[in-house]
């Protein structure tokens, strides 16, 4: 027979079923929500994220210095590929505009573009702790490329320059059998191959000349213009505009390499923020 004290006992565990269920479900809702909060957020990060790295990719672009480096067992290697002329990197402030309002309204965001070290008529390019390389696009259009830490010089540099003018002659650098600094010059034109090699004197500017009908192109190695362990490629105005060239450097050994422009691209969207840095375009090996 049904007592009271077992009807009483039963209505009490079927209410702490339904309290216990209640609670349980407010308890999977409000993680549900939270773990919604989160991934809203991630996904808000990753898109920041992506913008900030498209427009520092396109920023890269018009500066155009490609940049590979790798390590052997003894060396950090720097390879830069670059050319005289780039027209775009004169053009930075209207990528920034175009950045900063087309593009951040077409994302239904806030983007800041920081070129004003790049679009001053000298786009620099930073090797963190090691090197520096300075395209100044300015007239005499010049590159300079030197350690900044006396403790970590280049020991040995390759160089390759393209050029579609016709050489007319030159004046060459000598060399010098005992010089710490180990050099591999490869030059080619419309006419004139030029393959040298040999040790150079780091302390002592070393200069080589290619002459042309309308001018002439500079390549300095060593110390000159206040700067030691340094590589100069400088040409005149009447000189063939494009003249691709590339250089590899050999660095003692570094534990890690970070490179990138003096500059950054920054994106908020949704309350999320992201910066990056404006890196160079990589170098295909």
């Amino acid at each position: 027979m049904f007592s009271a004290e077992k009807g009483f006992v039963l209505t009490i565990s079927v209410l702490m079923i339904v309290l216990f269920a209640f609670l349980f479900s407010q308890a999977f809702s409000q993680s549900s929500f939270r773990q919604d909060a989160v991934f809203s957020q991630a996904s808000s990060l990753e898109k920041s994220a992506f913008l900030a790295d498209n427009v520092s990719f396109e920023a890269a672009g018009f500066l155009g210095t490609r940049v590979f480096s790798e390590s052997d067992s003894s060396n950090s290697i720097i390879h830069i590929s670059d050319s005289f002329s780039r027209p775009l990197r004169s053009k930075l402030a209207e990528l920034k505009d175009f950045a900063e309002n087309d593009f951040a309204k077409a994302n239904n965001a806030s983007v800041s573009l920081d070129v004003s070290g790049l679009s001053d008529g000298t786009a620099e390019l930073y090797f963190e702790n090691l090197a520096e390389y300075d395209f100044s696009y300015e007239e005499p259009e010049r590159v300079d490329f030197y350690s900044i830490q006396p403790s970590a010089e280049f020991s040995r540099i390759d160089l390759n320059i393209q050029s579609a003018g016709a050489l007319s002659d030159v004046n060459a650098w000598q060399w010098n059998p005992e010089g710490d600094l180990e050099l591999n010059l490869y030059y080619k034109d419309s006419a004139v191959t030029v393959k040298t090699s040999g040790r150079l004197d780091s302390s002592v500017e070393n200069l080589y000349v290619f002459n042309y009908a309308a001018g002439s192109l500079r390549v300095s190695v060593g110390s000159f213009g206040g700067k030691e362990n340094a590589l100069r490629i400088e040409k005149d105005s009447g000189v063939d505009d494009l003249i691709p060239f590339s250089l590899s450097a050999f660095y003692p050994l570094q534990e890690s390499l970070e490179y990138y422009y003096n500059g950054e691209a920054s994106v908020e969207q949704l309350s999320s923020q992201k910066t990056s840095r404006l890196v160079p375009l990589a170098l295909e090996k």
